[in-house]
């Protein structure tokens, strides 16, 4: 897994089709894909960034979406819904 900086450095110098994050980031502080999310739209406004969590709550889910999620899942929840969302987001993804 890429620390950080060496994420930063990586995502300033190309542009992604889209980002999967996990809400809960090892090395950022509570809630670090917040802080990721947040990053990510100041510097590739257009790239969506889904995020994912084990401990989803409404509160969490609004603010997902006011900072600019794309789309915001339980990790509980079934792939083939995560790759419809993709889809529906108009990014390729290539089956098994």
């Amino acid at each position: 897994m890429a620390k950080r900086g060496q994420f930063r450095l990586s995502a300033a110098a190309r542009e992604f089709d889209f980002v999967l994050c996990d809400l809960c980031l090892s090395g950022f502080e509570d809630r670090g894909g917040f802080e990721l999310l947040s990053w990510i739209r100041a510097r590739h406004p257009r790239t969506p960034v889904l995020l994912l969590t084990a401990f989803g709550s409404a509160e969490v889910r609004a603010e997902a979406f006011r900072r600019g999620a794309a789309d915001y899942r339980e990790k509980r929840k079934r792939i083939e819904e995560l790759v419809e969302k993709v889809r529906a987001l108009g990014i390729g993804v290539r089956g098994r």
